[in-house]
């Protein structure tokens, strides 16, 4: 029987609900304690913990005589505690969910441990410390990251082929050798989260191969896509990275166990609606909810964390006990990092002074493995156990690893150098991902123990407070399993097709979508036929690849074109069959990325064949696309989807069958208000920027403005965000007052809300005016909305204004994405050789076929002027640099093509106008209106007329007299034309660009 004590926790307190209450304060931890005598009305994060409790130890006693099967263990330990909750936990709830000192929606069962969590009013906390079934009452405050610093000591970007020393010093390649790389194994991490993005990480993520909510565990929160919660240091990541991280397209490795797969939880560093560790613990027992399955179940969780609500007097008998000794009972590799308060003694973080035997909780020093003597890091927590104990169960930690500038992967697909020993226990957790790959039917605990047991010495001779056994040397640990008599899995593998990327767009338009993989033979035998599926809108298709891939060869998979709706979707690809079976190694063929379907036409680019001609055998293939020549548009043509190396620029483009191309256009457009005719000041620098609003549907670049300046001088641009936060910076000096186009060539993320303001300098002109003078919103779909200003009070006061930026000249890319051409022998027969040469007499050139074997011809003459003759002449209307395509088809109907580029650098049309007429063209380019001054003494009429860039006219003036002349084409097309001026005996032509309003 417990001795009740009646006390009151403060003055405070005697104003709150516990007033002259009775709590029994040996049932309570001293912490919450506090936090209740500080806030007596509020509610407080506690949990119960019911004395009625499994007896793991007995359990764990019986499977071992019984020599227990990894799936008998995890039933027998997971059905046992299910059942001790539901036998004893409903009266609890009952009585909470009824509760009005309970707040709504708190509440979270535990079967892992007999507990309950809950977010409670002090009363409540009194009330139920009387009961005789509840055995503690604690706090449960957030636990913490085991900090880190970050450390600027070495290169922490991709290393292409590289492999991190910490990696060297545990002799994780020695299994690699033997081909041990952690296939088919599962690494848990409890942290700050995952960016599942990242390129070592997102295709070994767990969850691309069952239901989200079995790799991904937040509570009260139905969300099942990862994401890092800490983006500072990108804790969470990090250390995913060290287990298990490698970038397959660089081979860039960071990870111990590179082809594990990953699940985790956001159990630290987040809001309080996440996960706690507690929770998160529970549910590696039984990710699938099915006690019957271990295939769910992870083989080694990962903990750099500590919970720093647990008084030093409370953590030896803690809630953690239980929980890890059920983790390990059900055959779970559980690791923990040792804490970074050294040097001092006693320094273990809680729950990591728990010592129930040899290996549990089995924690890790830090050590620098980039120096040969492997010193400890000075900030290393070191023993002895507070928990008390004898030999080696007092001596804390038990093994050490690399925990000093370890490389490994950071938010947003970067790396970073990180110190701490939450650094450290990952190696560990990868070192046993090897082992059980190697020996898949022995516990975590046996595990740990030929890690523990194979240690190489560090510091004093034998054990001790600061390394524990040593540094852990994985192949030492393999050959200390092999020496008890286990026989390792054989990890010889002959028909495996690793995936190795995804390529799929960000956006895509038309209502198609498609995609290309990239593959790897990691198997022994020669692929000849792969089987492709992949699935978008609740729909599979599939495709084959058929050829020759040697073992360690890679070879890429285009996915045809399939039809999706609009909207922000999954594209799921699997790799279903090699050389006609299943794989062997199915958990290394399936990835999924998001993509979003929008309402936009692509381009389109197509192969030119010529009249009836067919692609043959080793032919060239001339590819287009139904852009417009001229300018506005710049088409580049990659040999992959996303990334890739540039093939090459323009309209046309020669390629080589067989071949996959990939066309991406990029456009140059102005929006914004044009010009201003009459504007105020600002009066310099303003304190909160103003400038205008705008949502970027799509990244692109603002290449320049125009600004109107009192005066000369420095003027500092900036890019703010939706809250606040200055993005960029772009510092310019305007050489002198007055309308004036200055360079920006900011690069514009995609976002919501954004401003473009004026941030320090001298004044710049805008417009105000009433509301809807100014005819926002100025749009350019799928891309930019300039929306508004950022003068608030525009509502209120009858006005709005157009801030400082004028006429935005951006460059973007097409939102739609590469366009694919699919270049393949679809003839049979003797392909003919184009061949042709160019004569150039000013703009007119003469062109004679070289070909050999030709019976038809295509010309392409690069200014959208096309011609089947033979020899044709063709007459440039402006000057540049032209491509000039040639396409031919032989007597058996297969193609070849030629591609060519022919300079005019001067036109036969242009002549000088008679001596004492000057001609001015202005403004050029021009929007709507163009000017024409004709200055000269005496009288004067000129014919003027409009032309295409292929000589067509478009717009007759008839005659122009002398003086100022305004011609109105604000309907036309944006693009290049002539303006031809001409009388009976000269003629003169200027080119003239038009631009969109």
């Amino acid at each position: 029987m417990r001795l009740i004590l009646t006390t009151l926790l403060g003055a405070g307190l005697a104003l709150g609900a516990l007033a002259q209450t009775s709590i029994d304060p040996s049932v309570v931890a001293t912490k919450l304690l506090e936090r209740m005598e500080a806030a007596p009305d509020d509610y407080q994060a506690v949990y119960f913990l019911l004395n009625d409790q499994v007896d793991i130890e007995a359990i764990d006693r019986e499977l071992n005589r019984r020599k227990a099967s990894l799936e008998e263990r995890a039933y027998t330990v997971i059905t046992a505690l299910q059942q001790k909750a539901a036998n004893t936990q409903p009266p609890f709830l009952q009585a909470l969910e009824r509760s009005d000192l309970v707040e709504p929606g708190s509440i979270l069962p535990l079967w892992v441990t007999n507990a309950i969590y809950a977010r409670v009013k002090p009363a409540l906390v009194a009330e139920w410390s009387r009961d005789p079934k509840i055995d503690w009452i604690g706090w449960n405050g957030p636990a913490a990251p085991t900090e880190v610093q970050k450390n600027a000591s070495l290169a922490a970007t991709v290393q292409p082929n590289g492999k991190e020393p910490g990696l060297t010093a545990i002799k994780a390649p020695a299994l690699w050798a033997m081909g041990y790389t952690g296939y088919g194994m599962i690494a848990y991490t409890i942290d700050s989260g995952v960016d599942y993005l990242h390129p070592a990480l997102g295709p070994s993520f767990y969850g691309h191969y069952v239901s989200g909510d079995e790799a991904w565990y937040q509570s009260f929160s139905n969300n099942t896509t990862p994401f890092e919660c800490d983006e500072e240091n990108s804790h969470g990541t990090h250390v995913t990275g060290t287990m298990l991280g490698l970038n397959r397209l660089t081979n860039d490795t960071t990870g111990v166990a590179f082809n594990a797969r990953w699940i985790a939880s956001p159990a630290i560093e987040c809001n309080s609606s996440m996960t706690s560790p507690t929770a998160a613990l529970q549910w590696a027992l039984n990710p699938d909810g099915n006690a019957g399955t271990i295939d769910d179940m992870p083989d080694a969780i990962n903990n750099s964390w500590y919970d720093p609500s647990l008084d030093a007097e409370d953590e030896c008998g803690s809630l953690y006990v239980s929980i890890f000794q059920a983790l390990e009972a059900a055959g779970i590799a559980n690791i923990s990092s040792a804490g970074n308060f050294g040097p001092g003694p006693m320094t273990m973080t809680p729950p990591h002074n728990i010592n129930i035997n040899l290996v549990n909780a089995f924690t890790v020093a830090a050590v620098n493995a980039n120096t040969a003597a492997l010193p400890i890091a000075n900030f290393s927590s070191r023993g002895p156990s507070t928990c008390g104990g004898t030999g080696s169960l007092l001596i804390k930690p038990e093994v050490a690893a690399p925990g000093v500038a370890v490389r490994s992967c950071m938010a947003d697909g970067t790396y970073g150098l990180l110190d701490g020993t939450s650094m450290a226990s990952p190696h560990v957790a990868g070192a046993v991902l090897l082992l059980k790959e190697a020996y898949p039917y022995l516990t975590g605990k046996e595990i740990k123990e030929a890690l523990y047991f194979t240690c190489v010495d560090l510091g004093d001779p034998g054990e001790d407070n600061t390394y524990g056994m040593g540094i852990i040397d994985v192949e030492a640990a393999f050959y200390y399993l092999l020496g008890q008599g286990n026989v390792p899995a054989d990890p010889s593998v002959v028909v495996d097709a690793l995936l190795v990327d995804l390529q799929v767009q960000t956006f895509y338009c038309g209502g198609q979508v498609f995609a290309s993989v990239e593959v790897e033979n990691s198997g022994s035998a020669t692929l000849n036929s792969l089987e492709v599926e992949y699935t978008v809108d609740g729909s599979t298709y599939s495709t084959t690849w058929s050829g020759n891939l040697a073992p360690q060869e890679r070879t890429y998979v285009f996915l045809p074109a399939v039809p999706a709706s609009v909207g922000v979707k999954r594209f799921f690809v699997n790799i279903a069959a090699a050389n006609g079976q299943a794989d062997e190694r199915p958990l290394n063929n399936r990835y999924s990325k998001m993509i979003e379907v929008i309402d936009r036409d692509p381009i389109t680019a197509y192969a030119e064949t010529g009249p009836g001609g067919e692609i043959c055998d080793d032919a060239q293939v001339i590819l287009q696309t139904d852009l417009p020549f001229g300018p506005g548009a710049i088409v580049r043509w990659y040999d992959e989807l996303n990334e890739g190396d540039l093939l090459g620029e323009g309209q046309l483009f020669l390629a080589s069958a067989p071949a996959t191309v990939y066309a991406e256009a990029t456009y140059t457009e102005r929006i914004g208000l044009e010009s201003s005719d009459g504007f105020d000041f600002s009066p310099g620098a303003m304190p909160n920027g103003e400038g205008l609003v705008f949502d970027a549907d799509a990244e692109f670049t603002l290449r320049s403005v125009k600004v109107y300046a009192d005066g000369a001088g420095l003027r500092i641009i900036k890019l703010v965000d939706n809250v606040g936060n200055t993005l960029k910076q772009k510092v310019v000096t305007l050489p002198e007052s007055g309308e004036q186009r200055i360079q920006i060539d900011m690069v514009i993320p995609r976002g919501l809300g954004m401003t473009l303001a004026l941030d320090l300098g001298g004044p710049l002109g805008y417009n105000s005016g009433e509301i809807g003078e100014i005819p926002y919103p100025y749009i350019i779909d799928d891309i930019v909305r300039i929306r508004r200003s950022n003068y608030f009070n525009s509502a209120v006061l009858g006005l709005q204004r157009y801030y400082y930026f004028y006429d935005w000249e951006i460059e973007y890319a097409e939102p739609c994405g590469r366009v694919p051409v699919v270049v393949e022998s679809t003839g049979a027969g003797t392909t003919p050789e184009a061949d042709f040469s160019a004569a150039v007499d000013l703009a007119v050139v003469d062109f004679t076929d070289q070909s050999t074997g030709a019976t038809a011809w295509h010309w392409n003459f690069g200014d959208g002027a096309t011609s089947d003759e033979s020899d044709p002449t063709h007459q440039y209307a402006a000057l540049g640099t032209y491509q000039v395509g040639l396409t031919i088809v032989g007597a058996d109907g297969c193609s070849d093509a030629q591609l060519q580029e022919v300079e005019i650098t001067t036109l036969t049309s242009v002549q000088e106008p008679p001596p004492g007429l000057e001609i001015g063209i202005f403004p050029n380019p021009f929007q709507s209106t163009l000017q024409v001054d004709l200055r000269t003494s005496g009288e004067l009429e000129v014919e003027a007329e409009l032309l295409d860039l292929n000589g067509r006219t478009v717009r007759r003036f008839g005659l122009l007299p002398a003086g100022l002349a305004q011609l109105s084409l604000g309907e036309l097309p944006a693009g290049i034309y002539l303006l031809r001026l001409r009388q009976s005996d000269w003629q003169w032509t200027e080119k003239v660009i038009k631009m969109n309003r």
